[in-house]
Parts: structure tokens; C-alpha cells; sequence
């Protein structure tokens, strides 16, 4: 009897457990086209179609890619290259942070 108590209790833990599923603390914009692109202390700034809440400029449009990002160098060639032959672009970025004027773009995927 106290072993049948004992496994309810802890399925319903279990359940309760992965019930909950937190804010995803990453999120995909989908394919979207690129705006404006330049240069800046900070790295490389553009807008794109997409708008989210947690970028504070250019009506949630505005993104960066951090200087300090490892990958700095491939990824704003890379965006520069979809750009100049009007590719679209899935952009990857953290939504678990606050609001800013260039939210920081951590991986993208160009569609041909």
C-alpha cells in the first residue's frame, strides 16, 4: 500500500515536472528578407521583415551581429553575401533578454 502511494506520488511529480515547459529562450524569425546593412563599432547592424518587441529600433526590426560573436567574420560575410544577391535569411536570437535597439544574432541560414 505505501509502495502504491509512493509511485503515484512520484508519477505525479513526474507529470507535474514536464508539464511546465519554460520560454524558449532561443527563436527562429523564419525566412525573411534583409534591409538595411552596415557597419558599426558594435558589428554589423541591418533590418530585416522581421519584427520582434525585444529590438527597440526601426519598429523591432533592427538586429546585430556582435563583433565579439566567434564567428564574427563568416557570419557577417555570409550575411553580406545573402544581401548582395537578395537571399532570404532565417535569423536565430535569444528572447530571454531585454529589450535593446540591435538584438544580437547568434546563427543564421541563408535559402538559396
Amino acid at each position: 500500500m505505501i509502495v502504491n502511494a509512493l509511485s503515484r506520488n512520484i508519477l505525479a511529480i513526474l507529470f507535474l515536472t514536464l508539464s511546465f515547459h519554460p520560454r524558449a529562450s532561443e527563436q527562429w524569425s523564419g525566412f525573411v528578407q534583409l534591409g538595411h546593412l552596415y557597419p558599426s563599432r558594435e558589428g554589423l547592424t541591418f533590418t530585416s521583415s522581421h519584427t520582434d518587441d525585444i529590438s527597440t529600433c526601426d519598429n523591432g526590426r533592427r538586429f546585430i551581429i556582435l563583433i565579439e560573436h566567434p564567428n564574427y567574420q563568416v557570419m557577417s560575410s555570409t550575411l553580406l553575401t545573402a544581401w548582395l544577391v537578395d537571399a532570404n535569411v532565417s535569423l536565430n536570437y535569444k528572447t530571454n533578454i531585454e529589450p535593446l535597439c540591435g538584438v544580437p544574432i547568434n546563427r543564421i541560414i541563408v535559402r538559396e
